[in-house]
C-alpha cells in the first residue's frame, strides 16, 4: 500500500473539490482565506507544505468546519474525544 504523501494528497484534492463545488475560483479562495493565489495554487497541487494555521484558514474560506472536512461529523470516537477534550479545559 502506497501512503506517501497521502495526507497531502487528500487535502489537495480535497480543497479542489470543494472550490470548484462551490463555484469558487483559486483567486476568490486564496482571497477568502488571505492567502496569495500561487500559494493556493500550489496546494491544490500538491507543492507545498502546508501548515496547520494555512490549512485552518482555507477550511474556514469554504465555510466548513475542520470536522465538515475530514468528514469527522458522525465519528463517535472523535465525539467522545472532543466531549473529553472540553472537559479538561
Amino acid at each position: 500500500m502506497k501512503t506517501k504523501h497521502y495526507l497531502q494528497r487528500y487535502i489537495a484534492q480535497k480543497v479542489k473539490y470543494l472550490r470548484k463545488k462551490q463555484n469558487m475560483s483559486q483567486e476568490e479562495l486564496s482571497e477568502r482565506a488571505d492567502l496569495g493565489l500561487k500559494y493556493i495554487n500550489q496546494l491544490e497541487n500538491q507543492n507545498v507544505n502546508l501548515t496547520i494555521h494555512s490549512l485552518e484558514k482555507v477550511i474556514s474560506a469554504l465555510e466548513l468546519t475542520p470536522e465538515e472536512f475530514f468528514n469527522l461529523i458522525h465519528s463517535k470516537r472523535l465525539q467522545i474525544l472532543l466531549t473529553a477534550f472540553h472537559l479538561r479545559e
